[in-house]
């Protein structure tokens, strides 16, 4: 299931049934190439007094979702017991809790702002309670010209970068989801290997 987003300045394709990433990405830069380059032939066509199409962000947003039904709910079944996304004391919560945390990343290309939300809540009416875990990390980077962020002019040259982009914060979105869950729960979602 998707849906299409244009509103103001921003455009936003959401995959709500996500099954891969190939599959997912292939569609989606499909549809960000076609409306972008249909977005830029306005553009040019119609008074020259509008401004360029321009690209100043870039962001993935996922969010990972895990039930539990088995009691009693035990942090570390989904968990790397050392993990740096989420504080020492975590492990001692109960069944009811939140994380958010953000940080700044950066490569060459481009300069990124993650943050990542944690929620663990119980669902269900007394003694058939399920543990639900919700992973959300949206991560939005903006892309560098002369090793500067700035917001580009849109070109065939520019969408390759973001599209690079886009693809370098999946990859580091794998990573993070690696160092988070720990290793039965990454081969039960079939990522035991990050590479």
């Amino acid at each position: 299931m998707w849906e299409l987003v244009i509103a103001n300045n921003e455009i936003r394709l959401a995959c709500t049934r996500y099954l891969n990433w190939t599959s997912t990405w292939e569609f989606a830069e499909e549809v960000f190439s076609t409306l972008l380059e249909a977005l830029a032939k306005r553009r040019s066509d119609a008074n020259q007094s509008e401004p360029e199409l321009q690209i100043a962000i870039v962001g993935l947003r996922f969010e990972d979702r895990f039930i539990s039904e088995k009691a009693p709910h035990d942090f570390g079944t989904l968990f790397e017991k050392d993990t740096k996304y989420l504080p020492t004391i975590a492990s001692d919560w109960d069944e009811v809790w939140n994380v958010h945390t953000g940080w700044f990343s950066e490569d060459k290309s481009s300069e990124a702002l993650n943050s990542l939300q944690i929620a663990a809540s119980l669902e269900g009416d007394g003694d058939e309670n399920s543990l639900i875990v919700v992973l959300n990390h949206m991560a939005q980077a903006r892309l560098k010209v002369d090793g500067r962020p700035q917001i580009v002019e849109y070109s065939t040259d520019t969408l390759a970068r973001a599209f690079s982009t886009i693809k370098d914060l999946h990859a580091k979105n794998k990573q993070l989801i690696s160092d988070l869950l720990n290793k039965e729960t990454l081969i039960s979602i079939g990522l035991d290997d990050a590479g």
